[in-house]
Formats: structure tokens, sequence, C-alpha cells
């Protein structure tokens, strides 16, 4: 996991779109979601980060989670994220080895995996931890998602290939030049459009493929 998070540090917009501190918390909730179907758990960041962050700012009972903490000490949001990393490299060198070893561990039984189950999973995290739907939210989330199985060794499934092939369906529907990523297509044309304007147009886009159109 240290690969991984060092690599978002150096190349924020290949791996989560933006250097966002909340989309990498969005990321790492997907990242969780993902390697449970490889049968794996991942803690990210790891357990015990939370209070760590809390005591560093002589923070209590405040109910603000680690990036809220983070954010309000800091004066932007490419501040948030870029100050996130070396504080959580402190806390890490405070951990004992088999402390570290607490980072990934193996589940009985790996969760049978449906991309289109899934999606109901991330938007019951959207309500949990943003209380909103937003397109930018939900991608970052499902990029998380797909990364952990691919991480993990995992054949995409057919559902997952559809996903992928979704990106250059909506860029030739909008009719659009240069080929960005799906969800800034959404904002670019309506900075506030809803989740269900994606699950329409996705819905349209299997119908128009011949690929199973239910998303339940």
């Amino acid at each position: 996991m240290e690969a991984l998070l060092k690599n978002i540090e150096k190349k924020p917009f290949q791996y989560i779109g933006a250097p966002s501190l909340k989309r990498l918390f969005l990321y790492f909730q997907g990242f969780q979601l993902g390697s449970a179907s490889a049968g794996k758990k991942v803690n990210l960041p790891m357990p015990g980060f939370q209070k760590w962050i809390e005591n560093h700012y002589k923070i209590t009972d405040s109910g603000a989670n680690w990036v809220e903490i983070v954010s309000l000490y800091s004066t932007d949001y490419r501040e948030w994220f870029t100050v996130f990393f070396p504080l959580y490299r402190q806390f890490c060198n405070t951990l004992q080895d088999n402390q570290r070893l607490q980072q990934v561990t193996d589940i009985d039984t790996p969760k049978e995996f449906k991309l289109y189950q899934a999606f109901s999973a991330v938007q019951e995290i959207l309500n949990e931890q943003t209380n909103s739907q937003r397109i930018e939210d939900f991608s970052a989330i499902v990029d998380g998602l797909l990364f952990a199985r691919k991480h993990f060794g995992l054949t995409p499934s057919e559902q997952e290939q559809h996903y992928h092939e979704f990106q250059t369906w909506i860029w030739q529907d909008r009719q659009l030049k240069n080929l960005f990523p799906w969800e800034r297509i959404y904002s670019f044309f309506d900075k506030t459009v809803k989740l269900e304007a994606f699950f329409d147009d996705y819905d349209r886009f299997l119908t128009e493929k011949g690929y199973p159109s239910s998303l339940g």
C-alpha cells in the first residue's frame, strides 16, 4: 500500500482525477470495497490514524473525521492534499511491524463481485460519508474499487469491461473533440447535474450496445 500512496502523491490526476483530499478519501473507500472481492481486507488509512490526527491537532470530541480535521488546518484544497502525505508518514513511523501487517489481511471467503450491484454500495457510501450523490464523488469511489481489483490481479468482469467502454460512448454521444474523463463531461455541461443523469445515460449506453441493461 505504501507504493500506491507514493504513486497517488506523485500523480494524483492519473490515480484519483485531481489533487483532492476528499477524492483521496473516497478513493480509499472504493479500494477497500474492491479488495473484498479479492478476499482481502485493506485498511486505508491504517487503524489509529483518526486518533493520531486528533492528538496531533489537539482536537477532542469534535466528531470530525480526519479529512475534515486536516482541511480545517490548511488554507485550500491543494494544501489539504499535500499536507496529508507527510502527516501519514509521521503516523506510520510510530507503528510497530506487527501493526503494519494489519493493513492488508485475508478474509475467509472472497465476496462475489458484480459491478452494477457494487454501484448500490457506492451510493450507500456517498450517503454515509458525504450526504450527497455527486457524479464526481461516485466516480472517485468506483475508480478506487476497480483499481483494487486490478491491484490484486483479478480479471476484469464483463460488466467492468462495459463500464470502461462507457467513457468513449459518452464522449461520442456529446460530440466532443477531446476525450475527457466521463465525470468531467457532465460537470462541463451542467455543474448541478445529479447522479441520476449518469444512470440514465448508462442504461441507454447498455441498450444501444445490446448489453444486458439491468443495473440491478
